[in-house]
């Protein structure tokens, strides 16, 4: 199941970081049609918190119902913007920006790192190469 819902989530995070709000809507719906998010009031001591349930209570049907919710929601909102693919070579995961400024490219410090350290390394062998 999170198998599943991974393969189909990941077309909705390219869209989205593309600006192309239409192809991650009609995704995002197939995603619905077959998680089928139910939401719920669930009492945690004196309050009640909203979750999403799946359609039985496996595990995988219940965090794959529910992350289809959030990203509806992100998609349906402001925060479209912050959803992102890897820009490093050879990474192949999304990310949900939650940094202040939105601005992040990388799925975590370890791609960022790496990227940085190779960039890096390029400057430092462009500089030592004698001038002609």
């Amino acid at each position: 199941m999170l198998t599943r819902f991974a393969l189909d989530a990941r077309p909705i995070f390219e869209a989205a970081a593309d600006d192309d709000l239409g192809s991650a809507a009609i995704a995002t719906n197939e995603l619905l049609s077959w998680t089928r998010p139910t939401p719920r009031l669930d009492q945690h001591g004196d309050s009640w918190d909203m979750h999403f349930h799946g359609p039985t209570d496996r595990l995988g049907d219940g965090w794959a119902a529910g992350c289809t919710a959030a990203l509806t929601m992100a998609l349906g909102s402001a925060r479209v913007g912050r959803l992102g693919v890897c820009v490093a070579p050879e990474c192949d995961r999304v990310y949900v920006d939650r940094s202040k400024n939105g601005t992040r490219s990388f799925c975590g410090v370890n791609c960022q790192n790496r990227v940085k350290n190779v960039r890096h390394r390029e400057h430092r062998a462009r500089r030592r190469q004698p001038r002609r």
